[in-house]
């Protein structure tokens, strides 16, 4: 093919993919060129493992989720924290010599956590290196762009690059490295509920979209609206093979085929797999709410790759959101909530994959742009920079903190000034601590991660792999 000839081609990709919503921006072709580099050990992916990505959409206070339990410690918290301080004695206490504790709205995680299925992950945030309140302060180091900008820090939590450089996100980019090395089948390894994001966005690959009760397809649809759109798309993708010389046409069809295509792939899938028994049930009087519908489909679809009419790929990563961390006001009320959805349908999540016999084969960890103020504004807090995440499954080393927790004194040695706390963890060193389990070795994790060379230690230990 002429490069000019490519050159087009990418460009229809790219406009008809922003179009029907399936990504919304396409990188470089320098960028396309590195996210072709051949994976180093195919064999290496033989396995099945799948990546659940729960984002916690909006900044979570998460230095009122975990919370420091010795004295001197708590009451430096206490200090900084003012009324948004949690008591000690309010605080579930970890197990396995932690001198940490749980928010008490967070109590289901302590069950996972003590029997080493949960591990924290301690001051993670957007990094392009280390660096110190000192080169903060005085400008000598760079720091990634629109800090405290939800916008802004959900991409680079999302692309996993603190420069702001890249325009696909960090999922999308394996699934690409997976697609041109013939490790993946259709419908491709990347899903979500509905929503195109930036962390799925790919060069060459596609995202999936899965409902709580399965996935919708136009064919099926019970509504006008939705079969007129369906026999629309039907009638331009005959008259696109009617008509082939008209490229952009011919592009618009072949997108849509595969959408069609990949749906019926997913239905049939879904259909193998038995209605979860012990786990995430629900009744007319005390329905499942929305986050917990999507875990337990996320269950069913990974339970779904062994079946007769499976998934085809050997990997898989799953995104879900649970939104409304934003807590400028009514922290008080808010953020307890929140917790308490978060705990409880995480620990029934990984129950379920236990149910379902898939547990060993899956990892899920949080994200949340970042973390909040140390002080409070009287009713809440607002936006921060480090914070702490959760990882949790069979695989995962669990029962105890990586990391380093910050020192939590205002205008101590870890805040920038006001409050906000300066990451000790990069999302670099938390992505490509995944990716290795995922069966990445140090060649892909470089072309993923461009800043991963800036930090010493490039595997924090929390899973086997």
């Amino acid at each position: 093919m002429k490069q000019s000839q490519f050159n087009r081609r990418a460009f229809l990709k790219g406009t008809m993919a922003a179009a029907l919503g399936s990504t919304s921006l396409y990188a470089s072709m320098s960028m396309m060129n590195a996210v072709q580099a051949a994976v180093q050990n195919p064999a290496a992916f033989d396995d099945y493992k799948a990546l659940v990505c729960i984002f916690l959409a909006g900044g979570n206070d998460s230095m009122n989720m975990v919370v420091p339990t010795g004295a001197e410690e708590h009451a430096v918290y206490a200090t900084s924290r003012g009324n948004k301080a949690i008591a000690t004695a309010d605080l579930v206490q970890l197990g396995n010599a932690t001198e940490y504790g749980l928010n008490p709205n967070a109590e289901a995680l302590k069950a996972l956590y003590d029997s080493n299925k949960l591990a924290i992950l301690g001051n993670v945030g957007s990094l392009i290196n280390p660096i110190t309140r000192a080169q903060y302060q005085q400008k000598s180091a760079p720091i990634p762009p629109q800090l405290f900008s939800h916008s802004d820090q959900q991409a680079i939590w999302m692309t996993g690059d603190a420069t702001g450089a890249q325009p696909s996100g960090w999922a999308g980019r394996l699934a690409d490295l997976l697609h041109t090395n013939g490790l993946d089948k259709a419908p491709g390894i990347n899903f979500n509920f509905g929503s195109v994001n930036t962390f799925q966005t790919a060069l060459l690959t596609g995202q999936n979209s899965l409902t709580p009760q399965g996935v919708a397809t136009m064919a099926g649809s019970s509504t006008e609206a939705g079969l007129r759109s369906y026999n629309a798309y039907e009638a331009l993708i005959q008259e696109a093979k009617a008509n082939g010389g008209h490229e952009l046409l011919a592009e618009f069809s072949r997108l849509q085929q595969r959408s069609i295509d990949s749906s019926a792939l997913i239905k049939a899938a879904l259909n193998d797999v038995a209605p979860l028994v012990n786990t995430f049930q629900s009744t007319e009087a005390d329905p499942l709410s929305p986050f917990a519908a999507k875990l337990a489909m996320t269950a069913r679809a990974i339970k779904a790759n062994t079946g007769a009419n499976g998934l085809g790929s050997k990997r898989h990563i799953f995104f879900v959101t649970l939104g409304g961390w934003d807590t400028h006001a009514k922290q008080d009320q808010d953020h307890p909530r929140l917790l308490k959805t978060l705990s409880t349908n995480m620990k029934e999540f990984q129950a379920a994959l236990e149910e379902l016999g898939v547990a060993g084969n899956v990892t899920t960890f949080t994200n949340s742009e970042f973390g909040r103020t140390l002080t409070s504004n009287g009713d809440g807090t607002d936006h921060g920079w480090g914070g702490h995440s959760l990882v949790m499954g069979a695989a995962v080393n669990g029962g105890k903190i990586y990391g380093t927790m910050p020192d939590l004194t205002l205008d101590g040695p870890d805040d920038t000034g006001l409050g906000r706390i300066i990451p000790t963890t990069s999302v670099d060193q938390y992505a490509a601590t995944l990716g290795s389990w995922f069966g990445l070795g140090n060649t892909e994790l470089d072309t993923l991660f461009p800043n991963l060379k800036n930090f010493n230690n490039r595997n924090l230990g929390f899973l086997n792999t």
